[in-house]
C-alpha cells in the first residue's frame, strides 16, 4: 500500500525521503521525509516532539 502511494506522490514530484535527517528543520521543498515507528503511541510521540504546533 505505501509503495503505491509513493509512486503516486513521486509522479506529482514529491521526492520521498527515509533518512533520520533533522526533523526541525523545514523543507520548503516538495520533499516528504518518512519515518517508520513501531506503534501509534511512537508516532504520536514523533509528531508531539516535533511539530511546530502550526501547520504541519
Amino acid at each position: 500500500m505505501l509503495n503505491s502511494l509513493f509512486s503516486e506522490l513521486e509522479k506529482k514530484g514529491i521526492k520521498i525521503i527515509n533518512e533520520n535527517i533533522d526533523y526541525n528543520k523545514e523543507q520548503l521543498s516538495l520533499n516528504l521525509n518518512i519515518k517508520y515507528v513501531d506503534n501509534l503511541e511512537n508516532a504520536i510521540s514523533h509528531i508531539q516532539k516535533y511539530s511546530s504546533k502550526h501547520s504541519d
